[in-house]
Order: structure tokens, then C-alpha cells, then sequence
């Protein structure tokens, strides 16, 4: 989400009709990803939850809201078009952010412990091996971009007892349609420049990869 709220930041002046499709084409995958995301709690991890824990009723109705707030992007960013403003996507987006944040960050403090607390690993494991094979390319796309490097993924594919060769045979080319899809959009808005080729190499990307001081990296 930082990386589309920069993308927004860096436009400024008259909006060029390259941006404008920079960033419809990023916010179209942001979309995808979330909308992803929401199904595998919805179909998966929270019927599993409740199956142990009361399940607090907020976070589901906070789907709801960000899915309302999701679609009010939507139209503005649909909108938009060369020579327009970004006030309104812009103003939109903000508190879709904000709302997004603060979900996210209820999630992983309350529903992880939970998981954790309640339901052993390879189970879990199980679960998420389910998710992994039926991933769209570009959702596993932007799982492996966000793990890091190859070296950096190398402890989560032992520990989840992943062939080292998957990452020959899925990700790796997963990672590349996701940087080509997405991260080039981003890379064009930082730097101004309207892109000419799809980009997969991380020296191409080093500004859509350094945006938001590395916020986006997963940690343990």
C-alpha cells in the first residue's frame, strides 16, 4: 500500500496520461491481492478459528468496510485520466490505508497468537501448502518478491520442507511476472519516467524496492 500511496505522491503537476495507466495497472493488481487474501480467511482460516475461539466479530465486519473502501478507489482510480487531478484518489485511498493498516496489524496481533496457541504447526502447514499449490502466479509472485532474495527465502523452504528446486521450477518465474507487472508500474512513477519494458532485474527496481524504507519486508 506505501508503494501506491508514493506512486500518488510522486505524480505532481499535470497528470500525464503514462501515470494514469501506471497506476491503474498497480492498483488493479493491489486489488487482486487483497481480494485473495480476504477469500483465504474467509474460506479457510477463520471458519478454522472459530472451530476453537470465539472469533471476535469485528475483524469480519472489518472486511466489509475495507471492501467498500476497496471499491470507492476503484472508481477514482478508474476515473482518472491525463491532465485530471488526485484529490480525490488520493483523499479515497488515505483512508483506505489508514483502515487497511490498522486491520492488518489486529490480525497479526491477535489471530497469529491465536493460531499459534491452538492449532499445531503441520496442520497449519497443511493449510497454507493448500493455498501455495492453488496460488495465482502473480499472488506467489509477490510472496516470494516480499520474502527477499533467493538466500533470504532459502530458511522458509527448509522449514516448510519445500524442494530447493521449486524455486527454479515456480518461484523464481512467479517473482518475475509480479515484478513486471508491478513493480515496474512503480518504478516509472518514483522515477518519473514512463516505462518502456516490463522489469525483473532488482538493479532495475531500485527505487520501486527501496520505497518505503523497506517497511514491506517480512520479518520473523
Amino acid at each position: 500500500m506505501c508503494k501506491f500511496g508514493a506512486g500518488l505522491a510522486a505524480c505532481g503537476g499535470e497528470l500525464q496520461q503514462w501515470q494514469v495507466s501506471a497506476l491503474q495497472k498497480f492498483w488493479a493488481g493491489h486489488s487482486k491481492l487483497v481480494d485473495l487474501h480476504h477469500g483465504h480467511e474467509d474460506d479457510m482460516f477463520t471458519p478454522m478459528l472459530k472451530e476453537k475461539v470465539n472469533y471476535p466479530p469485528k475483524l469480519e465486519a472489518d472486511h466489509d468496510a475495507l471492501v467498500a473502501l476497496a471499491k470507492a478507489v476503484t472508481l477514482e482510480v478508474g476515473a482518472l485520466e491525463g491532465g485530471g487531478s488526485l484529490t480525490a484518489v488520493t483523499s479515497v485511498f488515505e483512508t483506505y490505508h489508514a483502515t487497511m493498516k490498522a486491520h492488518l496489524k489486529e490480525e497479526e496481533e491477535l489471530c497469529v497468537p491465536l493460531i499459534r496457541a491452538f492449532f499445531d504447526p503441520k496442520y497449519v502447514g497443511a493449510k497454507v501448502q493448500e493455498i501455495m499449490q492453488a496460488m495465482d502466479p502473480i499472488a506467489l509472485g509477490a510472496f516470494v518478491h516480499y520474502q527477499g532474495s533467493k538466500a533470504e527465502l532459502g530458511p522458509l523452504l527448509k522449514q516448510e520442507g519445500i524442494p530447493f528446486f521449486v524455486w527454479y521450477t515456480q518461484f523464481k518465474g512467479a517473482r518475475a511476472q509480479y515484478r513486471a507487472q508491478m513493480e515496474t508500474q512503480i518504478q516509472a512513477l518514483l522515477t518519473k519516467t514512463p516505462p518502456t519494458k516490463p522489469l525483473t532485474a532488482k538493479k532495475d527496481l531500485t527505487d520501486a524496492m527501496n520505497c518505503g524504507a523497506y517497511q514491506w519486508r517480512v520479518t520473523a
